[in-house]
């Protein structure tokens, strides 16, 4: 792909990382590419692509708005992505070339969340700021994502998240950090 034919095909960029190796990855309408600085090559994987025609149909609540809008790239070789449509937190392998999906269990109900903001604190726990589920932390080891009480009303978007050891700052739409 030369960078026309990514203007093309990725009609809105919503967010782009550089990982460790060096690679960019841009995450937006409607999926994700992968510059791979090794090959000096763009790898394009439209959303229906990520998981399998089957994966979707059976999990994906809104086939119609298949956006990808956060993308952090994790130290444990992994790559998150934040749906704005409510399905999740979708993991890309890097090494492995598999994705799958992180859902939020509340109950025993999953719960769609749009994610508005992601970061990795250095214990390698993924912290996930949602628009209507207020602050929820992937647990690698339980293999769960939590919720955590900070005192925000169900309708407190939390607009972006930051890790600077020991603390995490959270901004919040219309209230300020803390």
């Amino acid at each position: 792909y030369s960078l026309s034919d990514i203007h093309q095909t990725l009609r809105s960029v919503s967010d782009l990382e550089i990982d460790e190796f060096g690679d960019v990855w841009l995450a937006g309408v409607p999926g994700l590419y992968r510059f791979t600085k090794q090959k000096s090559d763009w790898k394009y994987t439209p959303y229906s692509e990520l998981f399998g025609a089957s994966y979707i149909d059976q999990n994906i609540s809104n086939k119609s708005n298949q956006i990808l809008d956060h993308v952090f790239s994790s130290h444990t070789d992994r790559l998150y992505m934040g749906t704005k449509n409510g399905d999740g937190v979708l993991v890309y392998e890097i090494a492995q070339d598999s994705f799958w999906a992180l859902r939020y269990q509340s109950g025993t109900h999953s719960t769609d969340v749009l994610i508005t903001s992601l970061c990795e604190d250095e214990h390698g726990r993924l912290w996930i700021g949602t628009k209507k589920n207020g602050l929820l932390y992937y647990d690698i080891g339980q293999e769960r994502i939590h919720k955590i009480d900070i005192g925000l009303d169900d309708g407190d978007p939390i607009s972006a998240l930051a890790y600077l050891p020991p603390h995490l700052y959270i901004g919040i739409i219309f209230e300020g950090a803390t």
